[in-house]
């Protein structure tokens, strides 16, 4: 707990990211440990924890445990090319937003099945696929 807000952090293939709440990120002796001081930190925001939303509907899951975050982190920061972090983005491009939320979904959902706190059974044969049929299309009908 930093600074009155909770903080769900990821170290994963170079990028370090956080759910926009005020923090700062400071890098302990090990590459993988990540250690939270008090401060602002509202550049690094990502989808994690709206897209962890859809991953508890399509696995309907009871309980949002701190591995879910850290596993959707994890799964934004796979979507990051090398030529995004060349370019000096931390976030995957806007118009990969839907594959981003279903990857980011599929993660939580993953995470709640293992620990055995998803209600939804048995296990759909691909999460990715539940969470994309979940999401809301915009397609609208023409009047005119």
């Amino acid at each position: 707990r930093s600074g009155g807000c909770w903080c769900w952090l990821a170290l994963f293939a170079g990028s370090v990211l956080c759910c926009g709440c005020c923090c700062t990120l400071s890098t302990a002796p090990s590459a993988a440990a990540l250690a939270l001081a008090d401060g602002q930190c509202r550049t690094l925001s990502h989808p994690c924890v709206a897209c962890a939303a859809l991953g508890t509907l399509i696995s309907r899951c009871t309980k949002l445990r701190d591995e879910q975050f850290i596993a959707a982190a994890e799964a934004v920061a796979r979507m990051v090319t090398h030529e995004d972090r060349a370019g000096g983005a931390t976030l995957p491009p806007l118009h990969k937003i839907r594959d981003v939320s279903a990857s980011v979904a599929r993660a939580v959902a993953q995470k709640a099945y293992e620990g055995g706190f998803a209600t939804d059974l048995p296990k759909p044969h691909s999460l990715y696929d539940r969470a994309r049929n979940y999401m809301y299309n915009p397609q609208y009908r023409r009047y005119r």
